[in-house]
């Protein structure tokens, strides 16, 4: 945890530093939300592989991909029929809630 707790300030740090404060704002608002909240959420990965791009407020579908050669746990993220990434073992639906240190795409679990 320490780790991710010097993550979190060289971040704020940088923002400060170039007074990009409306962004400080947002990941301020967001580390409060991951302390706080008690709702079901994933990391969405991969999604560098598929060239997307996270936009909050998207819903998506968590797909069992029982035929995947690598994983047969996987769970595939689809934005309507396009695959966009993977999380951990469950079928369902998320919503994007935001990207975080400017690499994790948090979702919560609907």
């Amino acid at each position: 945890m320490r780790a991710l707790r010097e993550f979190v300030e060289a971040k704020k740090s940088y923002l400060i530093a170039h007074k990009e404060f409306d962004k400080l704002k947002e990941f301020e608002s967001q580390v409060e939300y991951l302390n706080t909240t008690d709702d079901s959420l994933i990391i969405i990965s991969g999604s560098y592989f598929y060239n997307f791009t996270a936009k909050n407020d998207l819903i998506v579908n968590l797909v069992k991909e029982e035929d995947n050669e690598h994983d047969p746990d996987a769970i595939a993220v689809y934005l309507d029929s396009e695959k966009i990434g993977y999380v951990a073992n469950s079928n369902a639906q998320a919503k994007i809630l935001f990207v975080y240190l400017d690499e994790y795409i948090i979702a919560k679990i609907l």
